[in-house]
């Protein structure tokens, strides 16, 4: 009967673990130095030189639904390390 539980506590955890996962990487997909950030690349002469016009955010996984931002934000204490891909007309 244990055995059981166990495992409707570990499926409960990993939903749980992803719809943080999620929530935490829209947080960082929707604010406002990741925008900025994204505008800089776009407009970088060196970047569009590598790879191209149309450079967008990049999936790294097609079960997603939006790219994956990894890194901490903390606006409060001036803290923002923000990993992301990106793609152009030309390559990633």
């Amino acid at each position: 009967r244990w055995l059981r539980y166990a495992g409707y506590t570990l499926v409960g955890s990993s939903i749980w673990g992803l719809c943080l996962l999620f929530a935490f990487n829209q947080q960082r997909l929707n604010s406002s130095v990741m925008s900025g950030a994204l505008f800089a690349v776009q407009h970088d002469p060196a970047v569009i030189a590598l790879l191209g016009d149309n450079i967008q955010l990049h999936k790294q996984f097609a079960w997603l639904p939006h790219p994956l931002v990894l890194g901490t934000l903390n606006q409060l204490h001036g803290q923002v390390d923000l990993a992301f891909y990106i793609a152009g007309s030309e390559g990633k």
